[in-house]
């Protein structure tokens, strides 16, 4: 909508943070330095009620957390990055950033079983309450704020097999707390890469290309565009990403010269399919030429 630009930097939007000079491109392609909130300290957040990314800003506000390297010198997969973008969002577009979505992508996209973790019932009101099991399967009820339609919504599971529950950080939304299916996921993977109902081609063509050059030049060995994670070796040009959050372990693939994806979603976090795609990749095309 023009309202922002990629070179548009952070202290535009929220000059309280002490990354000011990072620009919206570099925490697009993970180039900015900004260290990782993961690694803060629980102590630092109030953990009363579940941490979201207004809370999160604060806590980076107050400077006690120091740039991992100079904007632009490296690259580094920065789950902080993807909170800020949402932030950024929500801000200029006047919207919280779960409406913004819902009715820029997901509604757009035909996706119907979708939702931010900030919509389920029961933790809204920042409560940890127990859960019903049924057939060997925890189930959580939630719904979309708007219509109140409840749908099942299954519980992460670490590898000794016991439930994960809730974590305080699952309010911060950008870089995680999504719930949705493989059906959704085709859906978005169309409307986006294929279809171009969400954003025009030269968009997506400048996503899905690397982006995470350093300012000295050098390409790191993880090529990155805008959210996206590129390969391109002996199964062609592939674009993927995985996920690894509270007892969930999920990844997406998928080549745009014959259409193929690949989805895995895991409520259990076994590390089984990480590294996986160049087998899945070697027997799908071993069989395309039986």
């Amino acid at each position: 909508d023009g309202k922002m630009a990629l070179t548009d930097k952070l202290g535009q939007f929220f000059p309280e943070l002490p990354y000011k000079s990072v620009t919206v491109k570099q925490m697009l392609n993970h180039t900015s330095g900004i260290p990782e909130y993961f690694k803060f300290s629980y102590s630092e957040y109030d953990t009363s009620e579940f941490v979201d990314n207004e809370q999160l800003l604060k806590v980076l506000a107050k400077g006690n957390h120091s740039r991992a390297f100079y904007p632009g010198s490296q690259y580094a997969y920065t789950n902080t990055n993807y909170a800020i973008l949402a932030s950024i969002v929500a801000k200029v577009s006047g919207m919280s950033f779960e409406e913004y979505v819902r009715q820029n992508i997901w509604e757009p996209a035909g996706m119907k079983n979708t939702y931010f973790f900030t919509e389920l019932i029961g933790l809204c009101d920042h409560t940890l309450k127990e859960t019903p099991v049924e057939k060997g399967q925890v189930f959580a009820s939630a719904r979309i704020a708007k219509d109140k339609v409840s749908v099942p919504i299954a519980c992460g599971h670490w590898k000794s097999g016991s439930v994960a529950l809730y974590d305080r950080l699952n309010a911060i939304l950008g870089d995680k707390g999504v719930y949705t299916n493989a059906e959704d996921l085709v859906r978005w993977t169309n409307a986006y890469f294929i279809d171009y109902k969400i954003l025009p081609k030269e968009i997506i063509d400048e996503a899905t290309s690397t982006r995470n050059k350093t300012i000295k030049g050098t390409i790191p060995k993880d090529l990155y565009g805008y959210g996206l994670h590129l390969e391109n070796k002996e199964h062609g040009f592939i674009i993927y990403h995985g996920g690894l959050w509270n007892g969930f372990h999920n990844l997406w693939l998928y080549r745009p010269k014959d259409g193929l994806q690949i989805i895995f979603l895991s409520n259990f976090y076994n590390y089984s399919h990480p590294g996986q795609s160049k087998l899945f990749l070697d027997l799908f095309d071993k069989a395309g030429k039986i």
